[in-house]
């Protein structure tokens, strides 16, 4: 489950309470740091939380006009090696019309790829 405030700032904050079902081995406990930018990008950072772990990097994700999906990609450190990046997909867990699943592969497909 991932928890989300708004700090005094005006940036939000987004965190996790436990670790994901789907990757016992390999997750952990993050916080997220970001603000969002006409209504729709948000752009921030994320790091572990947990002292042993080396994870930390950038976001930039895509808050879709129904507010049910956040989709986006990062890129970051991790203890495997020094340069990672991956996507991410976020739905409201209330939310039957959203599956995290189906958000990543739509957003993976629809992705333009970058001639650089």
């Amino acid at each position: 489950m991932i928890q989300v405030r708004r700090r005094w700032n005006g940036s939000w904050e987004f965190w996790n309470t436990e670790v994901s079902e789907d990757n016992p081995q390999g997750g952990f406990l993050w916080i997220a740091r970001v603000e969002l930018f006409d209504n729709r990008h948000i752009l921030g950072y994320y790091c572990a939380v947990e002292r042993n772990v080396l994870a930390k990097g950038t976001l930039c994700v895509e808050l879709q006009t129904s507010g049910r999906e956040i989709v986006g990609v990062w890129d970051g450190v991790n203890f495997d090696t020094p340069w990672a990046n991956g996507a991410v997909a976020m739905c409201r867990a209330t939310s039957r019309q959203s599956d995290p699943e189906v958000a990543l592969d739509r957003f993976l497909k629809e992705r333009p790829k970058m001639p650089y």
